[in-house]
């Protein structure tokens, strides 16, 4: 947070970007950023957020990741390799909002965030395990989620070459 706060969206991005170059050589690592599980993005912060967000999405690098932030939610475009979802505790809420971009409802009981798109609860995941919209439960590894359209990416129709 401290980073974020004291440099600007350039060195922000290279620094990511750098981290990043590094860790996708690693087993078992991600091959793409995901921003706040549950959403912490304080509000002083969107503006250059969002600069640091189009700035890797230019570069071709796969994101996704959920927000309390609704200002960033909205701002942020929803494409293929850039989903934002926008996490409220309310599911009735979530579904409401969920046309067009994707909304997340965490269920704090069970451990898991349903993934909501039109309306629909596409998937249920933590980071370690995902149930998909037709009952298949499996280890959660959101490049297979990007590549199939399922989960997080169920809204985008179509491979895509990771």
């Amino acid at each position: 947070m401290k980073y974020f706060l004291q440099n600007d969206a350039e060195s922000i991005t290279a620094k990511i970007v750098a981290d990043y170059r590094v860790l996708i050589k690693r087993a078992y690592h991600a091959k793409m950023i995901q921003w706040w599980v549950w959403g912490d993005c304080l509000p002083e912060l969107t503006e250059k957020v969002y600069q640091v967000i189009m700035s890797i999405n230019e570069l071709g690098i796969p994101q996704y990741g959920f927000t309390r932030n609704k200002k960033l939610w909205e701002l942020v475009p929803a494409k293929r390799d850039l989903n934002i979802g926008y996490s409220l505790d309310s599911l009735k809420k979530a579904k409401a909002l969920s046309y067009g971009k994707m909304t997340a409802c965490p269920d704090y009981y069970r451990g898991y965030a349903r993934m909501i798109f039109n309306g629909h609860i596409r998937s249920k995941c933590n980071g370690w395990w995902c149930i998909t919209e037709d009952g298949e439960e499996r280890n959660s590894d959101c490049r297979i989620c990007l590549k199939k359209g399922e989960g997080c990416y169920s809204k985008f129709v179509g491979a895509m070459k990771l």
